[in-house]
């Protein structure tokens, strides 16, 4: 039987500040002037990632369940950013081409959650994240089961999903909350010296150096 050397070094990007700067400062002073005008815990961060696309028609809904919810958000739109601004439309949303993820949701007033979607079979990875977010961590709330024939999640079910999430006195977004805020602390402890994460990574690279992981048959 091989020796299987398994090294847990996850998370491991936390945001780490060069000298001088502020760890929560928000390059884009329009981006980070909208955000101050904001009440605590009441906006909506919404990204899809640097690669994935969608279809159209689930872009519209999107935009439409979100524009409809009221709730305050920061949209990351990549290269539809104007267009989907012109839908979202009024005070309540603001849509950008890029952002720096980790530093708007180091905002107090950020609810910390983020939009994640599924769109098709080709991302499997997406659909593995929507499982633990919502069904393990029970810190989100999964909605490929509620796609028509064609595909798309209606802008109805997608609305009723934001609200109920944004919603601080609902009990169950209060409990993911609570949840997501002990994993934000677990996290967190993780990657500090001492930390789990932190022990391991130096336990990799002492056995990196020791030569320990080149013998036959271990795996790191």
């Amino acid at each position: 039987m091989p020796h299987i050397t398994i090294y847990p070094i996850s998370p491991s990007i936390p945001h780490l500040p060069r000298n001088g700067d502020d760890p929560g400062k928000i390059c884009n002073d329009d981006h980070r002037s909208w955000l101050d005008a904001r009440q605590e815990n009441s906006v909506l961060y919404a990204s899809f990632g640097s690669y994935v696309t969608m279809s159209h028609s689930q872009l519209e809904e999107i935009a439409m369940a979100l524009r409809d919810s009221g709730v305050q958000l920061f949209w990351v739109g990549r290269d539809k950013a104007d267009s989907l601004q012109q839908q979202v439309g009024g005070d309540n949303g603001l849509v950008v081409p890029w952002c720096e993820q980790l530093k708007p949701l180091r905002v107090e007033l950020c609810a910390g959650g983020r939009v994640s979607w599924v769109a098709t079979a080709r991302f499997p990875y997406w659909m593995a994240d929507g499982h633990i977010v919502a069904d393990e961590w029970k810190i989100g709330i999964n909605l490929r089961g509620q796609r028509g024939e064609d595909g798309i999640v209606s802008r109805a079910a997608i609305r009723a999903a934001v609200i109920k999430l944004m919603d601080l006195d609902d009990s169950e977004s209060q409990e993911m909350r609570r949840r997501a805020a002990k994993l934000h602390a677990a996290s967190r402890g993780a990657i500090q010296e001492g930390g789990s994460s932190h022990r391991s990574l130096n336990s990799l690279v002492n056995d990196l150096a020791q030569g320990r992981l080149n013998g036959a048959g271990t795996c790191q």
